[in-house]
């Protein structure tokens, strides 16, 4: 808020209000202090270091490749132990029965089962194919959660950077006004200047603390958005590079190749068609003979006791098993299942065409844009230089009395908004690039 003397600037003299203003334009020159130094590297490694999406796509990776094995997909037959004791205490009076009185017994078998599907249709292979194919694809998801993480860090980091390129913009433009009120109030007091011109000159100065402190809120924001991707909480950073402008050299031919063979998403998409091929083979497997072969050995000892006498035994078997199973009519389900995956298939080959047409379209779009945009950079870097001159010029015209206040102003307005036209376009250059290079698979690369 603004002091309550300075609402009241009538009642101030005038050597008040010089050293009212000045305090005002050194505060906000002082409040926007940048922390530690922060390069574009160094920020992508922390951002990859702290990104939680990151970690939950690594998880994933590890459990689809602990997932693609042959015992997974089926091939390894399974071996069972079990062991039973039953126990029986017996009290017999039935005169019809052999034995009569109290007696006990006692059984304990063990059993040693192995039972293995020797051919199901190939759906073995069929499956284990399928969980290579998850796993690559369970990779590409992770590499494209990579992707997005780094253009979002790189597009946040050069925001911060393109938002603190216009605040030392508008501090140099706040301390031109500050000198330029602080010399007119000079001459005022000597009786050389009117108020009229004093005043002028004064607004100039409050008008660039506005915009000044409403650029620090920009700022502020900036930094919180790349704090918010780097996963850090309350840091500032001193951004070292600078909205640098590549320009594209490779044809638009070339591009195309390049996002066919290195897009990430249509390499996904690519990957889940194969599986759903796959998904096709698997149904049809059920039409097939089911071939099993079981084998296996039990054990079993007696314990009977009665009238004091105990006798005891055992009984060893062994046994060796092929089963072949055949399904011959189900109501049509399997038939059904099969048509339902290749109608998926058809889906999903629909669904890539037009998602390569889309890309397709994109990276033309895009390419366009990026040749536009960088006319429109190398025009506005030219116009600011000549907006640069022409301020110095319009200055030593001011101290020699041959311009006026207005005329010096507008320069110095035209000045201050080529200068952040001229920030602008290079970030909207460099987000275009991110872009087409996210398109065509070259991000991580950059």
């Amino acid at each position: 808020m603004w002091p309550t003397g300075f609402m009241k600037e009538r009642q101030l003299q005038p050597n008040n209000l010089k050293r009212t203003l000045l305090h005002i334009t050194l505060i906000l020159v002082c409040a926007c202090t940048y922390g530690q130094p922060l390069s574009l590297k160094e920020a992508i490694e922390l951002g990859l270091q702290n990104n939680f999406q990151i970690e939950i796509s690594k998880e994933r990776v590890n459990a689809a490749t602990m997932n693609n094995t042959w015992g997974g997909a089926g091939l390894w037959p399974t071996l069972d132990f079990s062991l039973n004791n039953s126990n029986n205490l017996n009290n017999q009076d039935n005169p019809a029965s052999f034995i009569n009185g109290q007696f006990s017994s006692t059984s304990l078998r063990g059993a040693l089962d192995l039972n293995w599907t020797i051919f199901n249709g190939f759906k073995v292979k069929v499956t284990k194919e399928k969980l290579a194919d998850l796993q690559e694809q369970s990779e590409g998801n992770a590499r494209l959660v990579l992707e997005n993480t780094v253009q979002s860090i790189m597009l946040s980091y050069y925001r911060l950077r393109a938002e603190q390129d216009k605040l030392r913009i508008l501090k140099q433009t706040l301390d031109l006004s500050s000198s330029k009120f602080s010399y007119y109030q000079d001459r005022l007091e000597l009786g050389v200047n009117t108020t009229f011109e004093m005043n002028q000159f004064k607004s100039n100065l409050l008008s660039d603390s506005v915009n000044y402190l409403l650029q620090e809120q920009a700022v502020f924001n900036a930094q919180k958005n790349l704090n918010m991707v780097l996963a850090t909480e309350g840091a500032t950073f001193d951004l070292s590079d600078s909205l640098e402008t590549r320009p594209v050299e490779t044809s638009l031919q070339d591009l195309e190749k390049q996002m066919i063979n290195d897009n990430t998403n249509l390499k996904n998409q690519f990957l889940n068609n194969t599986i759903l091929k796959k998904d096709v083979k698997l149904q049809r497997s059920a039409m097939l003979p089911i071939v099993s072969f079981g084998a296996g050995a039990n054990r079993t000892d007696n314990w009977f006791e009665f009238d004091g006498e105990k006798r005891s035994g055992n009984a060893l078997n062994y046994y060796a098993n092929f089963t072949l199973n055949y399904r011959l009519f189900n109501g049509g389900n399997v038939k059904r299942a099969v048509k339902n995956a290749e109608i998926q298939l058809a889906i999903d080959e629909i669904t890539t065409k037009e998602m390569e047409f889309n890309l397709s379209q994109d990276l033309k779009t895009f390419y366009n844009l990026l040749q536009t945009q960088n006319k429109i950079v190398k025009t506005n870097r030219s116009n600011e230089q000549i907006s640069s001159e022409n301020l110095k010029i319009a200055e030593q015209k001011l101290n020699q009395g041959t311009i006026n206040s207005f005329d010096f102003r507008d320069t110095q307005t035209n000045q201050l908004r080529t200068s952040i036209t001229s920030i602008e376009s290079s970030f909207q250059y460099i987000q275009t690039y991110l872009e087409l290079m996210k398109i065509t698979g070259g991000i991580l690369s950059e």
